[in-house]
């Protein structure tokens, strides 16, 4: 009888373990897979809230700019700290003022926070003068094409610049023997006698040789082109957002959305921009007071006011017709500022500024027994007034 030979295992019972081993591998490749899906949700949001915190952060020095704009010793940052959008938020914001290379410098550090993810950044912001200030200094200047003239008796202890052409009749002079002036011109210079400029005199057109007691210079080709008026529409709408955002961060009114007339106790306290949407009216009297007076008419000083530190800017006119005597930091208008007449009888007048800029200054014609002078002590980079630059020259992350 022959022997058969069997096989000792079976094929279905070889399959079974394998198929389990692989199914085992699979559960535990898809737990993986789930596992590192998750985390990597979990790291794309970490790196949005991270991104939204830096974000925020950012807002906050780029709030301050604004703030510096209008005041480049500006020192509240909470005006810049609340809320970005729904999830982020400016938390904290300090500022600390150093001077580098003669450069007034502000140091802004800006926390952003989005849930609890923070996120500082630090900048360095650098504060200069706009052109309407910086450009050829303090001073007289009227910009719109029109010519000027200073005839009478009208002394003129001040720089002078003049988009279009002077001229100085009569007795009338520029500058006195121990305080030398500066004169420019776009157009020509004409005096009625010679050195009648105590100082040197530039002009783009014609000037008599003697015209002045230093250089005369015809044919003069600008090194800095001539601040426009027009730069001052863009400075009262900054002004009108400063004085509306440091209503709403202080609480008290510095945004005034009709007429707006100042008693001399309000003169006394105001700090920082106010703005009105319409005329301003200003008494006579003295402050100390380190603000600015912004509107989109005209303002009108009522009396003979001292008031160094102060800034008047108007959309339209400065009329200062009963205001002799009267002394500021800046008067800027886009209209005329002006006096009206002073000949015939009527008595002196004077006004004192750092800087006087307008469209016109008393329509182009000073006359009779009038004195501008420059106060050369007025610092116009630590005004409260919106004429000065902000920008950023590092950025670190803290």
């Amino acid at each position: 009888m022959r022997l058969g030979l069997y096989r000792l295992t079976d094929d279905r019972g070889f399959v079974i373990p394998v198929a389990l081993v692989i199914a085992i591998g699979l559960l535990f490749a898809g737990l993986a897979a789930v596992l590192l899906s998750a985390q990597a949700s979990k790291m794309a949001a970490g790196d949005r809230m991270l991104a939204q915190a830096r974000c925020a952060a950012d807002t906050g020095i780029e709030r301050v700019k604004v703030f510096l704009m209008a005041d480049p010793m500006w020192s509240n940052g909470s005006v810049a700290e609340g809320p970005v959008d729904e999830s982020s938020e400016v938390e904290e914001v300090t500022i600390e003022h150093t001077a580098q290379g003669g450069k007034q410098m502000a140091v802004v550090t800006s926390t952003g926070r989005c849930g609890k993810i923070r996120k500082t950044v630090r900048a360095v912001i650098e504060t200069g003068l706009v052109p309407l200030v910086a450009a050829y200094g303090g001073g007289i200047k009227q910009l719109k094409q029109y010519p000027l003239e200073f005839s009478g008796s009208s002394l003129v202890k001040s720089d002078v610049l003049v988009n279009g052409s002077l001229g100085v009749q009569g007795s009338a002079a520029i500058g006195l023997s121990g305080e030398k002036r500066t004169v420019y011109a776009d157009g020509s210079i004409y005096v009625q006698k010679v050195k009648s400029i105590q100082g040197d005199a530039y002009a783009t057109g014609y000037v008599h040789p003697l015209a002045a007691t230093g250089k005369a210079v015809a044919n003069w080709e600008p090194p800095v082109a001539f601040p426009d008026i027009g730069d001052l529409n863009s400075l009262i709408g900054l002004a009108r957002s400063i004085a509306q955002a440091t209503e709403q961060a202080t609480g008290k009114q510095h945004y005034f959305p009709s007429s707006k007339t100042f008693t001399s106790s309000e003169l006394a306290n105001l700090e920082g921009i106010y703005f009105v949407e319409g005329d301003a009216y200003i008494p006579g009297g003295a402050t100390n007071a380190r603000a600015s007076i912004v509107t989109a008419d005209d303002i009108f000083v009522t009396g003979s006011l001292l008031a160094e530190k102060l800034v008047f800017m108007a959309a339209d006119d400065i009329v200062l017709k009963n205001a002799s005597g009267t002394s500021v930091a800046l008067a800027a208008a886009g209209g005329d500022a002006g006096w009206g007449n002073t000949g015939g009888g009527n008595a002196y007048w004077s006004l004192k500024y750092g800087a006087l800029v307008a469209g016109t200054v008393n329509g182009g014609d000073v006359r009779g027994d009038v004195t501008l002078e420059q106060n050369d002590k007025v610092d116009f980079g630590a005004l409260a007034a919106p004429v000065h630059t902000a920008k950023v020259v590092s950025r670190s992350e803290v």
